[in-house]
């Protein structure tokens, strides 16, 4: 893949190491995750472009971090136009905050594991 799908990927490593310690402790959490992750999908540009979003939204629309990710990665791969720099270290910047973050909470609980299961 290319440098801007790994820090997708971060993300989404991070994302799945919080939902994991989560599920762990609180069983309804694998009840709850299908729902969030659908909204989370229609939330990033996945099966479309930035620019399809009207243009006095696309700020506000922006503030996904997965947008600029997103963008990148479609730019790399189909040859559209190259997002912000910007909207790209944005969303690299919390990628990075959610894998470490994620990261942290994982090996907080995974302490409690052998308990719980």
């Amino acid at each position: 893949m290319t440098r801007f799908g790994t820090a997708v990927d971060a993300a989404e490593l991070g994302a799945g190491l919080v939902a994991a310690a989560l599920s762990a402790q609180y069983r309804d959490v694998q009840y709850i995750l299908p729902v969030v992750l659908q909204l989370a999908m229609y939330a990033s540009p996945l099966a479309y472009a930035l620019k399809v979003v009207p243009e006095k939204w696309q700020t506000l629309y922006s503030l996904n971090p997965l947008v600029g990710l997103l963008e990148a990665v479609r730019w790399s791969l189909l040859g559209s136009a190259a997002p912000p720099v910007a909207a790209v270290a944005y969303g690299a910047t919390v990628a990075a905050g959610t894998f470490v973050g994620g990261a942290m909470i994982f090996r907080r609980a995974e302490r409690r594991f052998a308990d719980v299961l």
